[in-house]
């Protein structure tokens, strides 16, 4: 009896690690993703997303009516009963929420993208998923106004995707920075 018990034991997570190892070839991640994959399967929960957090949803609109004011917020409202202003998906691998907004002036869009990403990484944290965002403004295909689309990850290896970019980005910034202070340097030396 206790051989049987010892070889169902042996197949069963011989199963298991044969199914992490197919589930990291298949979909290219990690085995732990893998197996927080089989996790998830197996508990029934599925991935969190911001665009399907009503309280996320709800509490970015009120910061974007606050940011751009009343006329501009009603203006919206009229808008979204005929035309999508609020989008996610994927993007260049990243889940993202984007929201449509009516604004003009580059401080106001550098403050509504700084409250959102806030508001983004603040839900994030509380459902203990890595916490940083990528923000990036585009154009509404048909009204033409500014979309902050706000990329974000859901496992480690988007985690990771995610600090790749911002580690090219800060290198990117501080070459140009460098370049500048080397062109300043031999305009002194002249």
């Amino acid at each position: 009896m206790i051989l049987y018990i010892i070889i169902f034991f042996s197949t069963a997570i011989s199963i298991y690690f044969s199914v992490v190892f197919i589930i990291s070839l298949w979909r290219g991640c990690s085995k732990s993703e893998a197996a927080s994959i089989i996790h998830r399967f197996v508990k029934g929960t599925q991935p969190y997303h911001l665009c399907e957090d009503p309280s996320f949803i709800s509490e970015a609109w009120d910061s974007i009516r606050v940011i751009i004011g009343d006329k501009s917020y009603s203006d919206l409202e009229e808008l979204s009963k005929t035309i999508q202003l609020l989008f996610s998906g994927y993007a260049s691998g990243l889940p993202y929420v984007a929201f449509t907004v009516i604004v003009d002036d580059e401080n106001v869009k550098t403050r509504l993208e700084s409250v959102l990403c806030s508001l983004a990484e603040k839900y994030l944290t509380i459902h203990n998923i890595y916490p940083h965002v990528l923000a990036d403004w585009k154009e509404h295909d048909i009204l033409h106004y500014p979309v902050l689309m706000i990329r974000y990850s859901e496992n480690d290896d988007q985690s990771k995707l995610i600090e790749r970019i911002v580690r090219l980005n800060n290198s990117v910034i501080s070459s140009r920075h460098q370049s500048l202070t080397d062109d300043d340097e031999g305009d002194i030396s002249e």
